[in-house]
């Protein structure tokens, strides 16, 4: 492994699982690997994610959230649901 990939994944790393769930949806690796690391290098909050999303004009795509899907479990464990909320 390159060692500029080796380093995208220790930063990677070092997010927290809501600011993973925040980038899951952007679809373009540049654009997520610019968000991550200036979430890492500014310690930016999941609130400061979101509007620094907002300003890039990067969509929250998200069709379901987390918290419908823990209120729901049938949801929660159902492939169609799953597959429409994150489109796979």
């Amino acid at each position: 492994m390159e060692k500029e990939e080796k380093k995208f994944f220790q930063t990677f790393g070092k997010l927290s699982l809501s600011h993973k769930l925040s980038l899951l949806p952007i679809k373009n690796m540049e654009t997520k690997k610019k968000l991550i690391s200036e979430v890492v290098n500014k310690n930016l909050s999941v609130r400061q994610l979101e509007d620094l999303k907002a300003e890039l004009k990067i969509p929250s795509e998200r069709k379901v959230s987390l918290l419908g899907l823990l209120n729901d479990p049938e949801k929660l464990t159902s492939d169609d649901e799953m597959n429409k909320a994150f489109d796979f």
